[in-house]
Parts: C-alpha cells; structure tokens; sequence
C-alpha cells in the first residue's frame, strides 16, 4: 500500500480507502492456518517451512518500517505490544487533529490533502528518543543492589532531623539490615490523629471538570506559584506517570496534584531537581494526601523526588474495606458520575514524549 494512494482526495475517500486496505489485511490474516496446522506442516513439510521462515523475515523488514529498528530478535508478544503501541499513537494524533479541525469550525468532509495535519512519526519515534534521564542532575542513576539512599540535604537542607539520621547510618552500614523509615513516627502518630477527627455533617462535594481551573506546570516560576497555592490546602489528590518500559528502575514522568479547586499537571522530567520542594507538603500530617493503589507510587516519590507521605488515604484500600470493586473507573462512576473514563486507555503511553499530546493530558486528569 503507498502513501500516495491513500492520501489522495477528500478526508471521505481517504477513510474509504483505508478501509478497504484494513479489509483486505484482516481476510489476509484469517485465512492463515491456525496454530495446529502450523505446528503439523512444521513438523512434516520442509518446504512449508522453508515459506514461513521467508514470510517472517519479510514480516519484520515492515514492522522495523512502521515502528522502528529493533524488532529483530524479540519475542512475538514484546512485537505485536510495539504494533499496539504505534496504533493506539497513530488513532491519538488523528482524534487531536479532528478536534483541531473542529474547533476551527472547517467541515470534516470538505479536507483534502493540503489540510495541515500533523504526521503520526513525530509522536511516534519512541525508539529514537533521546533518553531525558541524562539531562537529569542526579545522572548517572545508581543501579547496583545497594541499600536505598533517600534523596539528601543537596536538593533540602531543611530536610528532617530524622532522614539526616537515616542517610547517615546508610552511609556508614554496609550489612543488609532493615533500618527504620524516616517518618515512621510521624506516620503512626498521623493514623492515630486522624482517627480523632470529626466526620463533617455534610461532605463537601467535588466540582465539575469544566469549572475547574488547570495549569500545566513546566517552569520554576509557575512551580512556585503552585507551591504557594498548596501550602493554604488541606486535603490533595496525587497522581503519577511512571516510565519503565526503556530504563532499569524507571522514573517519573507526570505529577498531578489536585485541591478542591484546581489541577496541576507537572512536568516531573522537566522540572526533576525541584520536586523535592513539595516535601513540607507530603510530610506534613495535617495535609490529606488522597492516592489511588500507592503502594508504587509512594516507592517512585521516595526514589525520584525524596518525597515522603505522612497522612495518607488511599481510595483503592477503602473499597476493599467497604468491599467494593477497587478499579478508578468504578469509583468515578460510582461516586461522581463520570463515565467512560480514558485513565486506562492512556496507561501504556510514552509518557516520556514531549510536546505532550493534549489528549493524553485530559485522560490524566
């Protein structure tokens, strides 16, 4: 199939065509033998397999064209996650530009070519990114099988008296020996304070996405009006994007931090050597930490930012209590109303990719 031929006409005759070229690939594909033949004329037909062993070396010479170098050598399963991948980029790049083309009140059916849109390549050249992780000011990472280190006084000197204690005896032991979390007294005493608090005669309800203020957060100066506005808060949601498919420990791409009245998404590889000026927040037991499953992202906090959680609620914990379904999708719907939720559809993405797609960003929130 060409490009040229597609990319002809009107935006209706390019869908035509496409799936008439979709159509064809799919009978293609149900006419192959399934796995028992296969296995069969395998073992009984050299010529047969002479013909396959041809057929999947010209398969992956048009795999490494559609998503990259580096398909050679990989398992069936790691390929056809790469095929999912540069698909479900490709659909995104399209819906944002059909939205483009709708805020800008053009009609879909009336687009030809010379319509500016923006090609799938530049999202989609995952494997040719340069790793951000080098730009980082801890770079090189520490990878070897040692005790964990918190993140120390060079990016907090105000740090507590009880990490200092802990980085120290790190330092100085060499044994494999469980040594006490940082927080451990501040965490227990915070359980038993929360218990003691009165429950409000009337629950104060959430407010809706369209009235809700967003900012995305990628400079220093918009972090520090943001840090402003979280200090005066009393309750917070926190959410995390972790990229680990392309580095040995991973690291933290995306922070959302909600109050009651805004949104702020941070640019967590951006701005990485300035997270940890979140820490009077995270710590602090009179401020409401609200996570859903923090068992990973409480590790990626302490791991990437030095950022410990005193006062935490975690909605995933609560549904097993009140023995509920524990999936975001449900709670959402369940108890706000909001239906269909992209969070999920959005999960295996690139989060390293920057300019981040707008879309991506709406499914985060």
């Amino acid at each position: 199939m060409k490009e040229d031929s597609v990319l002809d006409g009107s935006v209706e005759e390019q869908c035509k065509e496409l799936t008439r070229c979709i159509a064809g690939g799919v009978k293609q594909s149900n006419s192959l033998s399934g796995s028992e033949s296969h296995e069969y004329l395998s073992s009984v037909s050299s010529e047969y397999r002479r013909s396959v062993r041809k057929l999947n070396k010209r398969v992956l010479k048009v795999l490494e064209l559609l998503v990259g170098s580096g398909v050679s050598g990989k398992q069936v399963d790691e390929v056809f996650d790469s095929v999912v991948e540069y698909a479900e980029d490709a659909l995104e790049v399209a819906l944002t530009n059909v939205e483009e083309i709708g805020r800008d009140g053009e009609e879909q059916g009336e687009l030809s070519r010379s319509a500016q849109f923006r090609r799938p390549s530049a999202n989609l050249a995952k494997h040719h990114l340069k790793k951000p992780q080098l730009d980082f000011d801890d770079w090189p990472i520490d990878n070897s099988d040692t005790p964990f280190i918190p993140v120390a006084e060079r990016k907090n000197p105000q740090l507590s008296d009880s990490v200092k204690q802990h980085v120290n005896r790190l330092s100085i032991n060499n044994e494999s020996v469980s040594l006490k979390h940082p927080y451990e007294n501040d965490i227990l005493q915070a359980a038993k304070s929360s218990a003691l608090l009165p429950v409000p005669d009337r629950p104060r309800l959430w407010g809706s996405f369209e009235k809700t203020e967003f900012t995305f957060v990628e400079d220093e100066p918009d972090f520090e009006v943001m840090l402003e506005k979280l200090l005066g808060e009393k309750e917070i949601a926190v959410d995390l994007e972790n990229h680990s498919e392309r580095s040995y420990q991973g690291f933290c791409c995306l922070m959302q931090i909600s109050t009651r009245s805004e949104d702020f998404v941070i640019d967590a590889i951006k701005l990485r050597s300035i997270m940890n000026r979140l820490l009077p927040i995270f710590s602090n037991p009179k401020v409401v930490k609200v996570l859903h499953g923090a068992n990973h992202d409480v590790q990626w906090l302490e791991r990437d930012f030095g950022l410990y959680i005193v006062n935490l609620f975690d909605t995933f914990a609560s549904t097993k209590l009140l023995e509920l379904q524990g999936s975001l999708a449900f709670l959402l719907e369940f108890f706000c109303d909001v239906k269909n939720s992209n969070k999920k559809k959005f999960q295996r993405s690139d989060w390293r990719v920057r300019p981040l797609p707008g879309r991506r960003i709406g499914a985060f929130i």
